[in-house]
């Protein structure tokens, strides 16, 4: 865990755990946002993340991979499935199919950014 919250869990992997943390920063006094980084995805901790969701009822996944097949959405798999969730969660992650390109710059065109993830926890915080 890095930090606390009430309202919503973000679930940040590697380099997208920064990110995560600026947007709960800049959410500060308006939503209080878990930000959840399991630092190993295999094992992962269930445990963690069921006691951190059954806190926030939320659930928002930031990835920098593809959308499907990926962390993020196993994330979102198991908590459909097992964790009890009081809004339809979220993924935010590179588009499906998307080559990574040599350019730096087209690859952080690609890569889920801070205003991607806003969207995606004032929309799950407003939800249910």
């Amino acid at each position: 865990m890095h930090r606390e919250g009430t309202d919503v869990t973000v679930v940040a992997v590697g380099q997208m755990v920064q990110t995560a943390l600026s947007v709960a920063d800049g959410l500060a006094g308006e939503i209080s946002v878990e930000v959840f980084d399991p630092r190993t995805v295999y094992p992962f901790d269930w445990t963690a993340l069921a006691a951190s969701v059954a806190k926030t009822g939320r659930l928002v996944v930031v990835d920098d991979s593809n959308r499907s097949c990926g962390i993020g959405a196993e994330v979102l798999a198991t908590a459909a499935e097992e964790m009890r969730l009081v809004a339809p969660p979220k993924r935010v992650s590179r588009p499906d199919g998307a080559v990574l390109p040599f350019a730096v710059a087209l690859d952080r065109a690609l890569q889920p950014g801070g205003e991607q993830l806003l969207t995606a926890v004032r929309e799950v915080a407003r939800a249910g």
